[in-house]
């Protein structure tokens, strides 16, 4: 008798993968998306006025009301989404606004993009109008922000917090006029690496910048204000630019006012880090300027210069450099002017520091004069060619040691 005998196959089962579902609610003009604790991906577009359409991307699902599906539409030209929030938890989330036909919200925007490695773009070039104000929210994690051809009346807003890399730019479409935001710039970050690249935007209000926390870390800070891509429009802050460093970051920074770049008011920028860069390359100031680089060790650098295109400082310029071995530069060519206006004051801390004067002919303008007193340390100067004076002091040149006591 021949036993029966059992081979044993193996059967496909069913998917298992857990889609990530978002709840849409709408009352009273508000569309708020609530995120799952995946990855999720949402498109926002406006196909008609009034009404908004959210599509999902990859697994991501949406729910409204009793409906599930990849795309609800909410709103319409009598009960329109006037304001849109979205809380998007945790996962590595991306939100996109489609712009091949504009969209129009008559109140605000706030988008918290929760923790995790996180986008936020858009593509077309039509235009964002926001009738409110803009908020950007990152927790823990890296994020890529990119916007063009926005509108925003109220103020914006953004916050990020702890991550390897956060990036945020501001652009425009070939052609398009300035991004325009009515009220203030607000930028807070912590620890990591920033960068922030604004171009082609007007800014009605201040712009305000916090860099870096207090905790014990590394946050390198690149803010470029340029219209070096477009060459049509340019960047104008007209309730001027304060850049504050935390006293607790030990990044280096980097930043730069370049290329048609406009402030309409003030400018101070201080950094407490022990390699920033602070450059003016082809930019304009009508008041103050103040820039404190006071890191206590390392090489700070400080550039005025018009090699590319004019710079003009019309208010008063006050330096005060730290402990490092720092550099400071006027520098010009001979078909573009770099002028100061108003009185230039300047002092160094302790290191061996340099300051270097350079003209193209004529074209290197200190109308209010200026003095600078160089700390302790073997400084260098070098003062080439320029038009107003311009007085440098070193008083304070290390003594030799004393000879030994016989």
């Amino acid at each position: 008798m021949i036993p029966n005998r059992f081979r044993p196959t193996v059967e496909d089962l069913e998917g298992r993968l857990t889609p990530a579902i978002c709840s849409v609610q709408f009352f009273s003009g508000l569309m708020v998306i609530n995120g799952s604790a995946l990855g999720d991906d949402i498109t926002i577009s406006q196909p008609s006025p009034g009404r908004i359409t959210l599509t999902g991307g990859g697994s991501t699902t949406l729910r409204f009301g009793a409906a599930t599906g990849a795309a609800v539409s909410v709103g319409s030209a009598f009960a329109p989404v006037r304001s849109i929030t979205a809380n998007l938890n945790t996962g590595d989330d991306v939100i996109t606004f489609d712009q091949t036909s504009s969209i129009s919200l008559a109140g605000s925007v706030k988008i918290d993009l929760g923790n995790g490695n996180n986008s936020l773009f858009q593509f077309g070039d039509q235009a964002l109008s926001i009738g409110g104000s803009l908020t950007l929210l990152q927790g823990t994690g890296s994020v890529d922000v990119g916007l063009a051809d926005f509108r925003v009346a109220g103020s914006t807003s953004i916050s990020f917090g702890s991550g390897m890399f956060e990036n945020v730019n501001f652009s425009t479409t070939p052609g398009m006029p300035n991004n325009r935001i009515g009220g203030n710039l607000i930028i807070n970050t912590a620890r990591g690496a920033k960068q922030f690249f604004v171009d082609n935007t007007d800014v009605i209000g201040g712009t305000s910048i916090f860099g870096g926390s207090n905790s014990i870390g590394f946050t390198n800070m690149n803010l470029v204000f340029s219209e070096l891509n477009n060459g049509i429009a340019t960047v104008n802050l007209n309730g001027g630019l304060i850049y504050t460093e935390s006293p607790g970051n030990f990044g280096d920074d980097t930043i730069g006012l370049f290329d048609g770049t406009t402030v309409n008011n003030s400018v101070r920028i201080t950094t407490f880090d022990g390699g920033s860069w602070i450059g003016f390359e082809g930019a304009t100031v009508t008041r103050a300027t103040t820039i404190n680089e006071l890191g206590p060790t390392g090489t700070n650098i400080l550039a005025f210069s018009a090699n590319y295109r004019d710079s003009v400082f019309m208010g008063a310029v006050n330096i005060h450099m730290g402990n490092g071995a720092d550099s400071i530069a006027f520098s010009v060519d001979s078909t573009n002017s770099l002028t100061f206006k108003g009185a230039i004051t300047g002092a160094t801390g302790s290191g061996n520091d340099s300051i270097m004067v350079g003209g193209g002919g004529t074209s290197l303008h200190f109308d209010g004069g200026g003095v600078f007193n160089l700390g302790m340390g073997f400084d260098e100067v070098d003062c080439e060619q320029h038009t107003g004076f311009l007085f440098i002091f070193n008083v304070e040149l290390p003594m030799p040691n004393p000879p030994p006591l016989v």
